[in-house]
């Protein structure tokens, strides 16, 4: 078998298991946070970087798996995490994106493309990941255990 066809079978292996996916996330996770500088902000841009290209090979080895960028719930309910309305700021009201008000997000969450969508057009997570740089902070699974429905929530952070 030769390097090629070797790295297609190898990707698309991974590309099929949720276990695979989720430790990749988990190391991505962790790169994120230790090349950001202990700035949260490019924590979360290099995961969200990150998370792009790992959406690019699930995609390309054909995978029934992605990955959401801030999967959001209200109620039980997949939400879009941002929605379009009235904001204030400096003062004044404007229209533009906001956080969907009552909302919970992940960082990120694996889900099954071939699963039912809802009325949102968003699909089930079946396992949640939280990066932070706050060693204080409560547990990812603490947080968002129960209102994404008891799935696997991966609480990602640099432990001192």
């Amino acid at each position: 078998m030769g390097l090629a066809a070797y790295s297609v079978e190898r990707w698309t292996k991974w590309g099929n298991s949720t276990d695979k996916i989720s430790k990749s996330l988990n190391k991505l996770g962790e790169r994120a946070l230790k090349n950001s500088g202990g700035n949260w902000k490019k924590s979360e841009e290099l995961f969200n970087k990150y998370i792009g290209m790992a959406n690019d090979r699930l995609s390309k080895v054909e995978s029934k798996y992605r990955i959401e960028i801030q999967p959001a719930i209200k109620n039980g309910i997949r939400v879009p995490a941002v929605t379009k309305g009235p904001v204030y700021s400096n003062g004044r009201w404007h229209t533009g994106f906001r956080y969907t008000k009552g909302s919970k997000r992940l960082d990120a969450g694996i889900y099954d493309i071939t699963s039912k969508a809802n009325e949102h057009g968003l699909h089930p997570i079946i396992e949640g990941f939280d990066i932070t740089l706050n060693s204080t902070k409560a547990h990812a699974s603490d947080i968002y255990k129960d209102v994404f429905g008891g799935i696997t929530i991966n609480d990602i952070r640099i432990l001192k």
